[in-house]
């Protein structure tokens, strides 16, 4: 299986600050990553814990990236994630837009 030969980098979540001035819950659910994956993986939440730190990561991100791309407002969070992720230019893209050399 591919997963497993992910590097810990890509095991993060997607990450964009994002102050849309809605309400946050005033509470902090200490279960939702659990029940995340859970679902996502359809298996009894107990057995979550049981995955090794590595597997439970990678399902983790997975379910969130899964999650979010459901509705156009998570794919528009995802955009913004990615880009705030990369370190290098698209350079073809900026030429093509832009003008210069090839």
């Amino acid at each position: 299986m591919g997963w497993r030969n992910s590097k810990l980098k890509k095991l993060e979540i997607p990450y964009y600050p994002k102050d849309d001035g809605k309400e946050k819950n005033p509470y902090i659910i200490e279960t939702l990553e659990l029940k995340t994956v859970s679902k996502y993986l359809n298996i009894p939440l107990l057995e979550v814990e049981e995955l090794d730190v590595i597997t439970y990561r990678f399902f983790l991100r997975e379910a969130f990236i899964y999650n979010c791309s459901m509705t156009e407002e998570g794919i528009e969070y995802l955009k913004n994630a990615k880009r705030l992720e990369q370190t290098e230019p698209e350079r073809a893209e900026l030429r093509a837009e832009f003008g210069g050399r090839n």
